[in-house]
């Protein structure tokens, strides 16, 4: 592999050129397609293959080339800067394989989609993660075709943009449309997508529905931004009192929900009910002329209840706590709900 400088190069300009022979007779992927690129040219005579006229634009800001039987490899400081490594530590680390650097998670998919596209198509377009050296992932788009070199040999030129500003921006809209900003909790849609979800995997599990007592006196009182701050805190105590397969969410307004997947023992999701009960009311002690509490409706799903099935019998618990003192649980059943007709999600 030979380094050469890199250029004025924009964040999201070609990070390296490659081409790489085609699998022949075989039908699918072998490591042909992921040759060496880090092998310095050892006095092999071959002409290199003529990709002026398929990537015109790209000599500038390309950082790799590389094509099996011809051990001639280019890599340049954007890419290099891309990955983060020096020249040395990028020849050492990769073992000479550029398959190296692409996340363990996307190879075999990658693999696949260069073959079929090209197979089929004659050009493929895809996207995946390169492996920086910090240990991080980079996203990347490539785009290629099959050419024919100067000696008539079939090849692959493919050339790599760093996609990852576009896909943190990708990232950053899903998790908006799906969370709440203030609590970070999962909003309203994301709860209902998450518990069903959940369904595919535990038929069973138990609903909470919360609801902050005397929540406008906070805010009449002690204005928005302490609202702002129990709302948050409230979020925090159910992030405490509820595990990594569980849903936890800001329904709207003070209004939020928890989804413990599989757990349907009476005596856990009473002693969980009574717990985050007792966290809010030290957390309330801040706010002593408000006087807030919190109320849960708890639903359990013991059969195949539907979402709105354990969301209805919830809110009529919730309802049945509020209308009996306020500051505590009421759990409901199915059979209890028959003429509940507050519309669920």
């Amino acid at each position: 592999m030979r380094k050469e400088g890199g250029g004025d190069v924009e964040a999201c300009s070609a990070a390296y050129v490659k081409a790489y022979a085609l699998p022949g007779e075989r039908g699918g992927l072998s490591s042909e397609i992921w040759p060496s690129f880090c092998r310095k040219n050892r006095g092999c005579s071959r002409k290199k293959p003529d990709t002026d006229h398929v990537i015109p634009a790209s000599r500038r800001n390309s950082g790799v080339y590389l094509e099996p039987g011809f051990p001639l490899y280019v890599i340049n400081d954007s890419m290099l800067s891309y990955l983060g490594y020096t020249y040395e530590e990028l020849v050492e680390v990769t073992g000479e394989k550029i398959i190296s650097i692409i996340a363990p998670e996307d190879r075999k998919q990658v693999e696949r989609e260069v073959f079929q596209s090209v197979r089929d198509t004659g050009e493929y377009e895809l996207q995946c993660r390169f492996m920086r050296k910090d240990g991080s992932l980079m996203w990347i788009m490539e785009k290629g075709h099959r050419i024919v070199t100067e000696d008539g040999r079939e090849a692959i030129i493919g050339i790599i943009l760093d996609n990852s500003k576009n896909m943190d921006l990708q990232e950053k809209l899903k998790r908006e449309a799906i969370e709440d900003p203030l609590t970070g909790t999962l909003n309203r849609k994301g709860a209902a997508g998450c518990i069903r979800q959940s369904f595919m995997t535990d038929k069973k599990g138990t609903l909470f529905l919360l609801d902050i007592d005397n929540f406008k006196k906070v805010n009449d009182i002690y204005g928005h931004q302490a609202g702002d701050r129990v709302l948050m805190a409230l979020a925090n105590i159910l992030k405490v009192h509820t595990r990594r397969q569980d849903t936890v969410s800001r329904m709207g307004g003070d209004e939020f929900l928890i989804y413990l997947s599989g757990c349907v023992a009476k005596n856990v999701v009473e002693d969980r009910a009574r717990s985050i009960i007792e966290a809010f009311r030290l957390e309330g002690k801040d706010y002593p002329m408000a006087g807030i509490s919190i109320s849960i409706g708890v639903s359990m799903r013991e059969k195949e209840e539907s979402f709105q099935e354990l969301y209805l019998q919830a809110d009529q618990a919730l309802y049945e706590a509020k209308r009996t003192g306020k500051g505590q649980y009421r759990l409901r059943k199915k059979e209890d709900s028959e003429n509940g007709q507050r519309e669920a999600l």
